[in-house]
Formats: C-alpha cells, structure tokens, sequence
C-alpha cells in the first residue's frame, strides 16, 4: 500500500498475533474477575413503615425441602450475607426481630459468582411474653411475636438443679413468682432479676395471685399440707393454715371468696374449701380418682378425668351434680381451659398429642400431634393462640386457635415443664 509517496508494508502475521494476545488477556482478566467475585445472597432487614435498619435480626436460610442451612445474625447495617452457596433456585429465607411479625421470603435464587440481594422489610407488633419454667430450676421469656428468646435465668442458686412446680404473673404487678422446691422466689419480670425468696417448710405444690394482686397464696406439702398466704411486694408469710384432709396429691383453685375448689384423687372427692380455717366446706365422693381438673372462668363447672379412665366430666360443684360427659378415650393426663374461646385442651404425654374440645358441649373439635410429653398449656390474653410445652421434645408447640393448626414449634436448651403468660 502507497500513502503520499510512502509504501507501507502489512505484517499481518504480527497483527494477527497482538489481536489474538489482546483477546487472550480479555480472556483471562475476564474469568479473573468472574471467578474471584464471591456466590453471595445477602440480606437487609428493615422497619417497613420507618425503613429503619434493624440489627439482630435473625435469618434462617433453608434449602426447597424446607431444611435449615444457615442461620444468620444482622449487624449494625441490618445486613448479613451467607457465600459459597450451591446455585439454584427454591431457596427460603425467614426474618425474626423482636418485637415484629415474622417476615419470609421463598423462591429465593442463588447465581454463581453473582450477589444477589434480598429486602427484608418487618412490620412491628409489640409481641406478648411466655414464661417458661424449665428444670434445674431455670425460667425462660419467648416473644410471642417473633418466638425468639430474649431471657433465661437460673431463678438462684440457692435452688440447685430443682425442677420448677408453678410460676405465676398478675396484670398489674411487676414480679413473676416461681416455685421450686420449698421457696417461691420472686423476680422482675422484665429482667428476671431475683428479688427475693420465701422459703415455706414444704413442697410448694400450687402458686396464685389474689384477684388484687396484693397476696400470693401457696398449697405446700410436706408433713400434712398447708395454705400459706404471702404479702406479694416482700414476700412476708401472713397467714398459714392446716389443711387435713387434702392430701398432696390434690388440685387446688382458689377462688375470688376465700374459697377454693379441691379435687383429691388419693381420697377420691371433690370439694369447697375455706382458705381461712382449713375446713371443708362440702365434699362430694367421685366413683373414680381425678387426675387432672380445671374450673371454668366464673367457676361454675368443674372439668376434670384421669388418664385411666375414657371419660371427661362436667361437674356443677356448688349444685353437686353431674352436669355433662364425654367419652375421650385413655391416656390425657393434663387440661387447660381457653377462656375466652371456651375450649378445652387436653395432652397426651405418652403419644404426643393435643385434643381440643368444646367446653360447653363436649364435642371434640380437633385431635393435633405436638412434641413428645405435654405437660403444660396455657392461652394467650387474646385466647388467639395456646403454647404447649413438651418436656421430652425440648419444645413449645403454638396452636392457632382459629384455623386449628400448629404453626410454630420452638426450639429451647431445657425441658419445659410450667408455662404462664402476660
């Protein structure tokens, strides 16, 4: 080629080597950037109203079959990411703060050497506060709104590895007693903070709150059994009195009028007690031994039956007469009363199941498996939902009251054995 008098001479050998040379870097630098780029799927968890940054939320990445393979914690930013997760498609993720809704995603996809980032906006909701009381003597707190802990405390250490028989809150008071062994110890009930301890010479069988929240009255067992009336803001003895004929084995309600209602399997009876003096005030002989019992809210029937037995029975106590029964099958060995639904729940610690009844007909309305030894129910304010604890599980079973269905199993370090709400 000839240019203004010049001839320049191609070598298109050379210039086809640069051309291959400079699309082999390409090459190159383009793999070396692709294949150091992380396979990231990171997450933001935010307020959905305010779009604040919400830190320690906890994320669970499950795979399409819904098995867990990580669980992450956000950081100051409301972020954290999980790499070198195999790419595809189907994965979940679950949100949990405290304090808010459950958020979720599903359908989640992983690319490789691609980030791939996921919002996670949460909707407040002020959650309730389940206490549990576990063994060796620990009390635990699960935010009902989101099921994550956000307390557990061995109540002293005075109380060694005992197991916990009762724990009580009221309304309007700021302690949570919990018994165990012969003292009821008292604690705040937002940090659970040991405020003081009352030791009553006996097994504290039953813990309740007076309907005004002033006295705290406890069953104790031991050499006969007793009702030991304690000042609730110091946990001061002010009265106490012989009960003989309960036996230690009973139930015991009290009721708002210095009365409560007796159930004695070991002597067969059912019966109104004075809380003053001691006495009985009525016994009527049942042709079997209750095992487990709940009064209605007002207290006007008596629920009550026995694992042996196939029966549930309503009994009008203060009339003294059969009111209702229902055949059940054997082998329910707790009860607990919904009052705001007016249903019945009753456990079976040995096949892990949950029955829920009509409490005014005695129809059953649903039979649910839960974990593996139920032993204690309890209901929200709301009667919207009911946490079963399952001691052998390590679990709480959350019952949906409307549509009838577990929704929720939570996971806990120690057996559940007694569960109270506020």
């Amino acid at each position: 080629m000839q240019i203004g008098g010049r001839r320049i001479v191609w070598d298109y050998r050379k210039i086809i080597i640069i051309v291959l040379i400079t699309i082999a870097v390409a090459v190159v630098v383009y793999f070396a950037y692709t294949l150091t780029r992380p396979t990231l799927l990171q997450f933001f968890a935010f307020d959905a109203d305010t779009g604040q940054v919400l830190p320690d939320t906890v994320i669970e990445v499950q795979n399409d079959n819904g098995q867990m393979i990580v669980r992450l914690i956000t950081d100051e930013r409301g972020w954290a990411g999980v790499k070198r997760l195999s790419p595809g498609s189907g994965y979940r993720a679950f949100a949990r703060h405290v304090d808010y809704v459950q958020a979720e995603r599903r359908g989640l996809e992983v690319r490789l050497h691609r980030t791939v980032s996921v919002q996670l906006p949460l909707r407040s909701r002020p959650g309730g506060r389940l206490y549990v009381g576990t063994q060796s003597a620990y009390v635990g707190i699960i935010d009902t709104a989101s099921f994550l802990s956000v307390g557990l405390k061995r109540v002293s250490e005075s109380s060694g590895s005992l197991p916990i028989s009762d724990l009580i809150l009221h309304a309007e008071q700021p302690w949570l007693y919990v018994a165990a062994g012969q003292s009821a110890y008292r604690l705040d009930a937002t940090t659970l903070e040991l405020q003081g301890e009352s030791r009553l010479g006996g097994n504290i069988l039953k813990l309740q709150w007076s309907a005004d929240g002033q006295q705290v009255k406890a069953f104790v067992g031991g050499r006969g059994t007793r009702l030991v009336t304690l000042d609730a803001s110091t946990g001061d003895v002010q009265a106490s009195v012989q009960t003989p004929d309960v036996s230690a084995s009973a139930s015991i309600f009290f009721l708002p009028d210095d009365e409560a209602y007796v159930v004695d399997g070991e002597n067969a009876y059912v019966g109104i007690l004075d809380t003053v003096t001691g006495r009985l005030l009525r016994r009527l002989s049942v042709p079997f031994r209750p095992g487990w019992s709940v009064p209605s809210a007002d207290g006007q029937w008596l629920y009550m039956g026995d694992s042996r037995s196939d029966q549930l029975i309503k009994l009008d106590v203060r009339a003294r007469r059969l009111a209702q029964q229902a055949q059940i099958g054997s082998g329910w060995t707790s009860i607990a009363l919904n009052p705001v639904t007016q249903q019945l729940y009753l456990a079976n610690a040995s096949l892990g199941l949950l029955l829920m009844m009509d409490a005014e007909t005695l129809s059953t309305l649903a039979t649910l498996p839960v974990g593996r030894q139920p032993m204690a129910m309890v209901a929200d304010a709301a009667g919207e939902r009911v946490y079963v604890a399952n001691a052998e599980s390590r679990t709480i079973s959350v019952l949906d009251v409307k549509t009838r269905q577990i929704i929720e199993t939570v996971g806990l370090e120690l057996s559940p054995l007694r569960l109270a709400m506020r």
